[in-house]
Formats: structure tokens, sequence, C-alpha cells
């Protein structure tokens, strides 16, 4: 069956193949049809698709299966943290690595390591694993010049005490490290993490720029009139850019005048206006701080190298492979041997910030 020969192919694209085979094969109309419609429903597609996966795997779903890989893992790699936490009963998988835990301890913001002044950036992805949802926590690593992974855990939903125990099994880890988180950057509210990491840490954390434009685009489309449509994308974005608290007064009066005429928008508004040290430009600390979550597109990848929909021993061996794959990125790096992906440089982002302090 051709889902077992591609656990990546799409349902569409196998439509089409078969249907070409049997033409090629000048199978008859009546039975091109036939094939046709056996194949139209998409729900019965992927249910087909699903089928193969387990039957190739049927060890998906079942945390035995993921202890024993645990197991395997360090008997073989030596690493304790590569699986680092598995939860039965909480439905949780937390993986990190020895190289990961180092990154987050160079993120020390009073240290002198090479990634002291870069943020961090979490995110939930939805489809990586059936059934689960993905955190991930990365960072941006100017010397491999790639975003790098710091830990990943699947669990049943993005809750509040899912992501809290997301952040206790990432302390635990980094139990025998020093290293203190710098920034968080999340695409929500970011659920409990004053509770985790107290009031200051919540005060360094912003949300991503990009739902805010989203929002604004949702609304946007309910305003009737071209004219109106860029009056309210205008005040919005000046909202947003105001560099000052002062500026941001007055386009915030700005907005909630125009608020006055198309009141359903208040409640939109005070929920934004509620988070707007996390979100607005003219309350957030410094000059070097993201303005969107990296997080979303290194998830992002998933999708682009077909590795979606995995049952959880899956996620593990990948989990595992991309943490080997750091390690040795990083030896490499370390020696000379690897210069690094296609982002910017240190140099680069050195030059980036001046221009933003200068600002």
């Amino acid at each position: 069956m051709a889902f077992k020969q591609s656990r990546t192919l799409k349902p569409e694209r196998f439509v089409n193949d078969k249907l070409i085979e049997a033409i090629e094969n000048e199978e008859s109309l009546e039975a091109i049809n036939d094939l046709a419609d056996s194949l139209v429903d998409r729900q019965t597609l992927k249910k087909m698709k699903q089928s193969a996966k387990e039957k190739l795997d049927p060890v998906g779903h079942s945390y035995d299966a993921v202890m024993k890989y645990k197991t395997k893992v360090q008997d073989v790699l030596k690493d304790p943290f590569l699986i680092y936490k598995v939860d039965c009963g909480k439905q949780i998988v937390f993986k990190t690595s020895r190289e990961q835990l180092q990154l987050a301890m160079e993120m020390d913001r009073d240290g002198q390591k090479h990634l002291n002044v870069e943020s961090c950036h979490v995110d939930g992805k939805h489809s990586r694993v059936t059934g689960f949802i993905t955190i991930s926590l990365v960072v941006y690593n100017p010397n491999l010049r790639e975003m790098t992974k710091i830990a990943t855990m699947e669990c049943p939903t993005e809750s509040k005490e899912n992501i809290g125990m997301f952040w206790d099994c990432l302390n635990t880890a980094l139990q025998q490290f020093t290293g203190e988180l710098y920034l968080y950057v999340f695409d929500g509210g970011g659920a409990s993490l004053q509770e985790q990491l107290g009031t200051e840490e919540i005060n360094r954390a912003v949300s991503c720029e990009r739902h805010w434009g989203f929002s604004v685009d949702r609304n946007a489309k309910k305003l009737i009139g071209e004219d109106l449509r860029k009056k309210y994308r205008f005040l919005s974005d000046s909202v947003l850019k105001a560099s000052t608290k002062n500026m941001y007064d007055k386009a915030k009066a700005a907005l909630e005048k125009f608020i006055d005429n198309n009141p359903f928008l208040n409640n939109w508004w005070k929920c934004w206006e509620a988070r707007r040290s996390h979100v607005f430009r003219a309350f957030k600390r410094g000059f070097n701080v993201a303005k969107s979550n990296l997080a979303e597109v290194h998830n992002s990848r998933w999708y682009h190298i077909g590795v979606e929909n995995l049952t959880l021993i899956q996620a593990c061996r990948k989990d595992v492979a991309e943490s080997v794959k750091l390690k040795r990125r990083v030896e490499g790096y370390e020696v000379g041997a690897y210069k690094g992906g296609r982002g910017p440089s240190v140099v680069d982002l050195q030059r980036r910030r001046h221009v933003d302090q200068k600002k």
C-alpha cells in the first residue's frame, strides 16, 4: 500500500497517484470511475492512512513503548535528558538534551555567554502528534545561525496546568545548571508563567506582535467601507508602534474615539489593553525585544518536512535524532568544521541592535 511506502504521503497525492496508475494500466472507464468514487471521501482516506501507520507502528501511543525507548536511548547515547520525563497519568513526554540545557545555561542574562541577550520563544503545535499538543521552547543561536530547540513536551491540551508542568520539567532538568532564562515570548497569555517564574519574569515577557495584526485584520473585515478599514488599521498600527507612553496615550485616545462609533470592538480592545505591557512597544523594556514568536517559525518546519500527525514514539525518535544532530553541529562549530545555517550572524545581530538602539 502506498501509505506504507511513505508515512508522509498526503491523501490527495495518494488519490492522484492511484488514478494515474489506473489510466496508465489502461483499465476500463468503469473501473477508473469506480476507483475515483471510492477515493473521493477525504475522511475515508485519512482513516486509511492512519490505519496503515498504526500497522507500521502499533505501539505508537503506548507509554510502555516510550519508556522502553527512553531506556534504550540512555544506554546507547548516555544522555539522561533526551527523554527526560514520561508521565502516563498526566500524559506528558518531556524531551531535551545536555546540549540543549547548555544553551539554556548560556542564556543567563547576567552572564557573558553568547546567548545572554537572546530571546527565548515558546509555542504549542497542534498537528505534530495526533491527539497531543507539542510545546516547544527555542532560541536563535547566532553561532549556528539557526533556531535551536531547548525542549519539547507532548501533552493532551495547551492548558494552564500543562504549560506549568512544562516549566516544572525544564526547571527540574536545569537544577544541575545555573542558567536563568532571559525573556519569554508566547502567542497567547503566557498561561501559568507568573505562577512558575514570578512577577519579575512575567514583566519581562512579551506577546507576538503578529497576533495583534491577525486580530486587527479579522476585525477590519467586519467594518463596512474601505476608508473605514484603512482608518482602523492605521489607528491600530499607531497604538502598536508608539515608542513612548505619551505617544501611546495619544494613539489610544484616537483608537478609542473610533471604537465609540464601532462598539463591537469594545471587548477586543479591553482584552488587548489589559495586556498592553506585553504587546505594545511603548511599554516594552529596552530596545532588544523580539517582535514575533520565532517558535512558530521553528514549528512550521515540521509541516514543510512532512513530520506531522506522528505517534508519540515517532516523535520521540525524531526529537532524539534532532538532538544528536545538534550535538554534532555544536561540536563541529567548535572545531571550525561547521559554518552554520543561513540566519544572521553575531555581527549582523549586533549591527541591527545598534540601529534599533539609535531609533
